[in-house]
Order: structure tokens, then C-alpha cells, then sequence
């Protein structure tokens, strides 16, 4: 017979027990518990990223780069001719998307990618000239018939069926001219440079992982990846 100290054991015991299993499943709680964890990982990205663009900034030499509050940096790196847009103009210009190590995952120019592939395949042991040679094949064809052939590479930054043409957009004071498809860091960055750009200068965003594509594995663009575009203008009309 369980005396009155032992039963009194048990019923403490269980009444802790569902205590701390209501506690668990108390959903308001995990997701205050959720937000809280979530939001010091982003604070401890935030200083990871923030550690390597001032670090790239810092080796690319740059001066006068400007910031937001959203750690989005921006800067003119060559001046151009002088001609400089107006609002409502019609803007157009070339870029350049890579990571802080050099790696190109996006480009409206085709002789970048082209170039960004082709150094590719030569470091996985291609012979690109001697295949071009053998096959009579123009760089573009051969470059895009190895990755539809052969499949090595995880990616590819030319496609024989993209149209490389500059990104063309309305320049308005909001940025609503730039098309939405692209990220937040890409956008704010584009904006802010627009009244600074005249033709044919050149210029650069880079910006935390939390306006480019955050914690999303994007093939070529690891989770947390701080992003970089760099910018030509190519025409500016009414």
C-alpha cells in the first residue's frame, strides 16, 4: 500500500509533469520563443555581413560610398560623360551580379557570361579552344552545347536562349520604374545611385544578405550571401 508521503510524491510530480508538457505545446510561447531565436540570428548575420563589405569595400579602395540604415552601400565608381538623367527619362543599364570572393551568378552582358563559363569548364579540364578548333563551333554554341551535353557545371550563367540586353526602367524619385522581379538590395541600390550616374559611368551596390535573398540557397547564390551588382549606363532618353 503506497503510504500518504509517496502518493503525495506522485501527484506533485505529475502535476510538474503536465505543467512543463503544457508548457511545450504552448504555441504562443514556442512562437515567442521562434521570433526571439530568429531575430538573434539575424542580428548575428547582420554582423558577419556587415564585417565583409566593409572588408571588400576596404580592398576595392572605394571613397564616398554612401550607406541606408539597412547597411545597403553604394557608390560611382568612374564618372561618364556628363549627361545625366532626368525624371521620367527612360534609363537603361548593364550589370553585373557576384559574390564578395568574385564569383558572377548574373549578367545582362553576353560576353560576360560567356567568359564566366568558359573559365569554368577550363578549370574542370575542358579544352575550350581545342573544342572550338575541332567542332568549328562559335564560343556561344559551345558553351551552351557543353552544359546541355554534358551537364558538369551545378550552374551556368550563359544561355543561348536569354536576350543580353540591358535592364531597362523609368526613373522616378521611387524607384517604381525599376522592375519588381528583382531584390530589395538590388532596387534600393539602383535607386539611390540613379540621380548620382550619368552615361557611361559606372557604379556598384552591395548589400547584406538581408535584402538580397537571406537564408534561400539559391544555386549559385549560398544562403546568407552578402551580393554585389555593379552597374554601366548604357542610354538615357525621354
Amino acid at each position: 500500500m503506497i503510504d500518504k508521503k509517496v502518493r503525495a510524491f506522485v501527484f506533485w510530480s505529475v502535476l510538474v509533469m503536465v505543467g512543463l508538457m503544457a508548457s511545450c505545446s504552448n504555441p504562443v510561447k514556442d512562437e515567442e520563443e521562434e521570433i526571439e531565436r530568429a531575430y538573434q540570428d539575424s542580428l548575428a548575420q547582420a554582423a558577419i555581413d556587415d564585417e565583409i563589405i566593409e572588408n571588400y569595400l576596404d580592398a576595392q579602395g572605394y571613397s564616398g560610398v554612401e550607406s541606408t540604415d539597412d547597411g545597403i552601400r553604394y557608390v560611382v565608381t568612374q564618372s561618364g560623360n556628363g549627361s545625366f538623367p532626368k525624371i521620367n527619362d527612360i534609363v537603361s543599364v548593364d550589370f553585373v551580379g557576384k559574390l564578395p570572393n568574385g564569383d558572377v551568378f548574373d549578367t545582362t552582358v553576353k560576353e560576360v557570361a560567356i567568359t564566366t563559363d568558359s573559365a569554368a569548364w577550363v578549370a574542370a579540364g575542358v579544352d575550350v579552344s581545342g573544342l572550338m578548333t575541332d567542332t568549328g563551333q562559335s564560343i556561344d554554341v559551345l558553351i551552351d552545347s557543353l552544359q546541355y551535353y554534358d551537364g558538369s557545371l551545378d550552374y551556368n550563367v550563359f544561355s543561348i536562349l536569354k536576350n543580353y540586353v540591358p535592364l531597362t526602367y523609368n526613373y522616378t524619385s521611387s524607384g517604381s520604374g525599376i522592375p519588381s522581379g528583382y531584390i530589395t538590395g538590388f532596387k534600393t541600390g539602383l535607386r539611390l545611385l540613379t540621380p548620382q550616374i550619368d552615361k557611361e559611368s559606372e557604379s556598384m551596390t552591395i548589400f547584406p544578405s538581408a535584402v538580397g535573398y537571406a537564408t534561400v540557397d539559391n544555386v549559385r547564390i549560398p544562403a546568407n550571401s552578402v551580393l554585389i551588382f555593379e552597374f554601366t549606363l548604357t542610354n538615357i532618353r525621354p
